[in-house]
């Protein structure tokens, strides 16, 4: 009897008995999808364009993370040098803030949080043992958020 089938007719029968099977699997358990789709009522979702500024920051934000650590480590070593060390202890809470706003007003770090979480502790560590002045996060987070907007 298996003499009498060839390998054509077997991949053809196996092929239409799979397609059948899966025929019936979608008939069960998709019904209603396929109906809409007939019926021309099935909307596919539709990938919203983000904007492209916040696209192309993202992108460059990501595209070397080691390029954007060496970053970090620079600004850290100028805030340090240039503002911390440079006002001493003769500078108060308010006027460090003001130096900092100016000179993280153009990092794009600070919208990341990892980088943002290492500039807050490197200040406020650094700010305490050089000039004696304690920021708290808090301080910094809402300093960060006013020169964003």
């Amino acid at each position: 009897m298996l003499k009498g089938i060839t390998w054509g007719q077997y991949l053809i029968a196996a092929v239409a008995i799979m397609l059948l099977w899966y025929a019936i699997i979608a008939v069960l358990y998709y019904r209603k999808e396929i109906k809409a789709i007939f019926k021309g009522k099935l909307k596919l979702p539709v990938k919203k364009e983000k904007p492209e500024a916040l696209t192309e920051e993202r992108e460059e934000a990501y595209t070397d993370p080691g390029e954007a650590f060496d970053e970090l480590e620079s600004i850290a070593e100028d805030i340090k040098i240039s503002i911390l060390e440079k006002a001493g202890k003769v500078a108060g809470k308010e006027e460090l803030l003001g130096k900092l706003k100016e000179r993280l007003a153009n990092y794009g770090g600070l919208r990341q949080p990892a980088f943002r979480m290492a500039m807050n502790n490197f200040i406020i560590q650094h700010s305490e043992d050089i000039c004696g002045v304690a920021f708290s996060e808090h301080e910094l987070d809402e300093a960060w958020q006013a020169i964003a907007h």
